[in-house]
């Protein structure tokens, strides 16, 4: 019997993987995952900014009613805080139009607030929120009433 040699792969032919191939792809499953993190990421900021903007517009429509039912007039210019977690704050104040005046009305811009950036302890001047000027309301809503201030002035002339 005749023995035929065996025939060994070269590793030129070897069939596989190559350490290039490799970093490859782990350099594009890398990069598949930091576009999927960032994604959630934005997302989550996305639905937490939702949820806190519901549930400003929720206490702006609880503070509008109690205004309404107690006192039947709009605070202005005010500022105070809402009872809410995480803690917000609102404040109003008169916006002075012609074509307001027309009607014997007032314009009552209501802004529902962030107090300070997140991180920062809340800054308070008298027992009222301070606010950044340039802070963005997270509802802003203008409330033509009637103008008080009007009524005043004519009972005031009118009482002897």
């Amino acid at each position: 019997m005749i023995r035929m040699p065996l025939k060994i792969p070269s590793h030129r032919f070897a069939s596989g993987v190559t350490l290039i191939e490799l970093l490859g792809a782990l350099a594009l499953m890398a990069s598949v995952l930091v576009a999927l993190l960032t994604a959630q990421a934005r997302y989550a900021r996305q639905s937490h900014e939702t949820r806190l903007r519901l549930q400003a517009i929720e206490a702006t429509d609880t503070l509008l009613t109690q205004w309404w039912t107690e006192t039947g007039a709009i605070p202005a210019p005010e500022s105070g805080w809402l009872d809410t977690d995480p803690p917000l704050a609102w404040r109003t104040h008169r916006i002075d139009r012609p074509d307001a005046q027309l009607l014997a009305a007032q314009i009552v811009l209501l802004d529902i607030l962030r107090p300070t950036p997140p991180g920062i302890s809340p800054g308070v001047a008298d027992g009222r929120p301070s606010f950044g000027l340039d802070q963005e309301p997270l509802v802003r809503i203008e409330l033509l009433v009637p103008d008080l201030r009007e009524s005043e002035v004519t009972e005031n002339e009118s009482s002897p």
